[in-house]
């Protein structure tokens, strides 16, 4: 009796020495796997357990009551465990299992617990409140930079605003722009300014900024009296922050006209080519003898060699193209050696710019950087909706009586180009703009015989937008490089 008492002793005492063991190897193994014995012992015992304040003391987050990044491992079988970043909320979650694969999830208020033997292994994400605001901000963001378009927005009336300068002050623009000069008697279509989509800080024309950008640098424009009217704005914004002794201007030719600034060492050229491509004089055969204008439309301008060696390129073509037939520039077009009389427009149009293309292709060094080129887009007309009378821009979407085949095919055509070139895409913008053409005042005589200019723009005016469009596309540009 007394050895069979002996040996339950014994067994107690072992049963009581294994469980013992067991426990702590338990608790060894969680610790080890990223549980917390705290957090197991206080599921099990109340708060105000003496024995639990004895020997647990709480955890403090190290950044008070919000989240915080912390090295924290998952829970992953095998012998590669790799450390995550986590941002935690004060929650607990868990994620057990063999083949898991990692994914995101996105834990609320509540703990978020997975167990099974055959999940897929999740990569656990807290994310407080903080965080979660900041992801919205982002996806903001990015909306907002989808939506961001120079050329797409409003026109904002200014009561107190100014034009960057005054006729006065531009002695050399010309009369068909000098509105005011000329007697209009409204000065408001100076007080309108382009506020593009998505731009909160759009920068404004700086010509001080300007001619620094250009310093050292030369600039072609290239086109009709259109791009003249451009070049006019440039010239007369960047003559009127300098001293006139120190800059030269040269507008006697019609075909040809420069801007200098001699202390920025910088020059703004003009060509007049407004089909880009060759119109050539020659008589006809005997006996009659007549003059034949031929466009020829796969020979790039006379003047293109005097375009290269030009730091900023600006084109246009397009209302040469479309002329009525009595007052059109040309008797034949010429491709390939060969004189036809009739033509689709389109067509002679589509021919005539992949010969520019090409000729830029060839002459600009595409891995260069040195030359920048843009294409300005078609500047609307409004002679069918007569601008004689307008005060104001238009509210609404305006009649574009212009052909969109040829803006598609200048489109298309840069967008095959191995040379990057931009489009300046005025045409949408400019339309509203029925307040700022010349109308009966491009020259100074009685208003009522003169025919109103529904083509061109006023000085200072519309063209001075485009401009600052040039003008932001290169700031942009230095802001995304900073």
């Amino acid at each position: 009796m007394a050895i069979i008492s002996s040996n339950l002793n014994n067994s107690w005492k072992l049963c009581i020495f294994g469980s013992f063991i067991g426990c702590f190897l338990t608790l060894l193994c969680l610790d080890y796997n990223g549980y917390s014995s705290f957090d197991i012992v206080s599921g099990v015992l109340p708060s105000g357990n003496p024995i639990f304040g004895r020997f647990f003391k709480p955890l403090k987050p190290p950044c008070g009551e919000g989240g915080f990044i912390v090295k924290y491992p998952t829970l992953m079988s095998g012998d590669d465990e790799e450390k995550q970043d986590f941002v935690v909320n004060n929650q607990t979650s868990m994620s057990t299992g063999d083949d898991e694969e990692k994914q995101d999830i996105v834990v609320s208020n509540q703990t978020s617990i997975s167990t099974g033997d055959d999940e897929e292994k999740p990569e656990v994400a807290f994310m407080n409140r903080l965080s979660e605001g900041s992801n919205e901000e982002d996806k903001l963001t990015k909306k907002e930079k989808k939506k961001k378009n120079l050329f797409d927005g409003r026109w904002v009336y200014d009561p107190n605003g100014n034009p960057d300068y005054r006729v006065e002050q531009c002695p050399f623009l010309s009369g068909q722009v000098s509105c005011q000069r000329n007697g209009r008697p409204d000065s408001q279509y100076q007080k309108w300014s382009w506020q593009p989509e998505g731009y909160s800080n759009f920068p404004r024309f700086n010509a001080t900024n300007m001619l620094e950008l250009l310093k050292g640098k030369r600039v072609v424009i290239v086109g009709d009296s259109l791009n003249r009217n451009q070049w006019e704005s440039l010239a007369c914004l960047l003559y009127s922050a300098l001293p006139p002794s120190r800059c030269h201007v040269g507008v006697v030719r019609s075909d040809y006209k420069v801007f200098k600034s001699l202390d920025y060492n910088c020059s703004v050229e003009f060509f007049w080519s407004p089909f880009l491509v060759q119109l050539e004089e020659s008589r006809g055969p005997r006996p009659r003898n007549r003059r034949r204008r031929i466009l020829k439309l796969d020979k790039i301008s006379a003047s293109a060699p005097l375009w290269l060696g030009a730091d900023i390129m600006v084109f246009n073509s397009g209302h040469w193209w479309t002329h009525p037939w009595k007052i059109r520039a040309w008797d034949f077009f010429e491709n390939n050696g060969k004189l036809v009389k009739q033509m689709e427009i389109e067509s002679a149009f589509q021919t005539a710019v992949s010969t520019w293309a090409k000729w830029i292709d060839h002459n600009l060094n595409s891995s260069s950087t040195k030359t920048s080129v843009f294409f300005r887009s078609i500047s609307p007309e409004h002679k069918v909706q007569g601008c004689s009378n307008s005060t104001e821009p238009l509210d609404g979407s305006y009649d574009d009586t212009f052909p969109h085949q040829l803006t598609d095919i200048v489109t298309r055509t840069i967008g095959s180009m191995r040379t990057p070139v931009r489009l300046l895409n005025v045409t949408k913008l400019s339309g509203y703009r029925i307040d700022a053409h010349p109308a009966i005042y491009s020259r100074k005589q009685d208003q009522t015989l003169i025919r109103p200019d529904c083509s061109h723009w006023c000085l200072p005016g519309l063209p001075d937008t485009w401009n600052t469009l040039i003008y932001a596309m290169f700031t942009l540009d230095r802001q995304n490089q900073n």
